[in-house]
């Protein structure tokens, strides 16, 4: 465990950034090895990946969002791998009920990412300029009324639900198990969502707009 700590970093901070640089040194969709990843997955949460049975990890795009992601090749299928989970276990900073609240809002995500207002306001926001800086780029989309947090919270208070009780589907993005959920949800997110095109600065630096969940 310290051999491994002294090489990824002394704290949970400095062993993120160095994985997420070392890792963008490998081109996506190319299979490459890694001892450091394989002691790595010793530390995971759930030992869902046998470390004896990787055959090689690679950097490929996830639906729907289409960011590079980390999975570990077992078997020739694709084993989704959570370096982060894994890197908070051997800091000691793993929480498993943290963990399944952030998993459950990414269903969440997931989900509102399906509807029809966010596919629309994906075919209207694209290239143009940043409603905060004016720059012109590539544009993300924002909430721009209501936080996201807020418009879950709302939709959990007008359903009677506590946000550990909704049960998601999937290791990683998840989705919701029950489809007829998932329909109240996607049009509850239509109906109070509104959407603006941001640069990528300006979208991570607004963050949340100090909105933090309720539950």
């Amino acid at each position: 465990m310290e051999a491994l700590k002294k090489v990824l970093g002394l704290n949970l901070t400095r062993a993120t950034k160095h994985v997420a640089a070392h890792l963008k040194k490998h081109r996506l969709n190319e299979p490459f090895q890694d001892n450091q990843l394989l002691s790595l997955l010793e530390y995971q949460p759930r030992k869902a990946i046998n470390p004896k049975q990787v055959e090689a990890f690679v950097r490929a795009k996830r639906p729907p969002y289409n960011r590079p992601c980390l999975y570990a090749i077992v078997k020739d299928v694709y084993r989704d791998f959570s370096y982060i989970r894994c890197l908070r276990k051997l800091y000691g900073l793993y929480d498993a009920g943290r963990e399944r609240r952030l998993r459950i809002i990414g269903a969440f995500r997931f989900e509102a990412f399906r509807s029809k207002g966010m596919q629309k306001a994906h075919r209207r926001i694209g290239v143009g300029f940043c409603s905060s800086c004016q720059r012109r780029c590539k544009l993300a989309i924002d909430h721009s009324g209501k936080p996201f947090a807020q418009i879950v919270d709302e939709f959990l208070e007008n359903e009677g639900l506590e946000l550990g009780s909704v049960a998601v589907a999937g290791r990683s993005a998840g989705e919701f198990r029950c489809r007829l959920m998932a329909d109240r949800w996607c049009a509850w997110h239509d109906k109070h969502a509104k959407f603006d095109g941001l640069c990528r600065s300006c979208n991570s630096a607004k963050g949340s707009g100090g909105y933090k969940h309720r539950v």
